[in-house]
């Protein structure tokens, strides 16, 4: 919706020559610019740690600790989504190249130098092995525009899911 009003406007603005909504445009562009940059900020510099128990049962919750490290000088990060990706057993295998998404936590603050720690509940509704390649962090700071991503690497992290 955003970007369909900076169209009209620049539009608008080229076509009727008005000062005033050239103002208007560049405040639109500006904010866009900001809004990128505060949330590419707020990614940068992060490193993040999952723990999981030894013996997770299927169809059981299981306790996995989620670390997010800031490793910035000045700057806090602030609502950052951790999501696990890795390979999707769920589907048929010649459809298994796909990956799926699994909401880790969430931390609407992280201070500079330090690190935020949470406590969630996963529950993992098949046995078997559950793969991690990838973790991924996003936020919508500070505007919800858009949606920023980066992903990190995951240590090899084999996760086996024991029957209940």
């Amino acid at each position: 919706m955003f970007l369909v009003i900076i169209i009209v406007v620049g539009f608008a603005a080229w076509n009727t020559g008005n000062n005033l909504l050239f103002l208007v445009f560049s405040l639109l562009c500006s904010t866009l610019f900001v809004g990128w940059m505060a949330a590419r900020t707020a990614l940068r510099d992060m490193t993040v740690s999952a723990r999981f128990p030894d013996h997770i049962f299927a169809a059981e919750a299981a306790p996995v600790i989620v670390t997010l490290r800031n490793n910035k000088r000045l700057l806090p990060s602030f609502s950052v989504l951790v999501e696990a990706r890795g390979p999707n057993n769920e589907q048929p295998e010649r459809r298994r190249r796909r990956y799926a998404k699994r909401v880790l936590a969430y931390f609407s603050y992280v201070p500079h130098r330090s690190a935020a720690e949470q406590r969630v509940e996963q529950l993992f509704p098949t046995r078997g092995h559950v793969l991690i390649d990838w973790f991924e962090l996003s936020t919508r700071f500070p505007f919800g525009f858009f949606r920023r991503r980066r992903r990190l690497r995951a240590r090899n992290v084999d996760i086996v899911v024991y029957p209940k």
